[in-house]
């Protein structure tokens, strides 16, 4: 049986999830889930490239291509506002 599970039975017997070294959390942002996925089409070597930098940052490459977007974005509105 797995730690895990040792776990999920203890507690499904009455046991307590928490322990005496827990912190209470009382401020944190909850975010908006995203409800809209975009399609970009790239070259295998503009695919390779943004794989490669993402590994290099140790994100996923769509969380990389997704931040690019966003920092342009944001960019753009400041521009537009100044």
């Amino acid at each position: 049986m797995s730690e895990f599970d040792k776990e999920v039975e203890r507690i499904d017997a009455g046991g307590t999830a928490w322990s005496h070294d827990d912190e209470e959390v009382l401020d944190f942002e909850v975010k908006r889930p995203l409800d809209k996925l975009v399609s970009i089409r790239l070259t295998d070597a503009e695919f390779r490239l943004l794989l490669k930098e993402a590994r290099s940052r140790g994100v996923g490459h769509n969380t990389l291509a997704h931040d690019w977007v966003m920092e342009r974005l944001k960019s753009k509105a400041k521009s537009k506002s100044a």
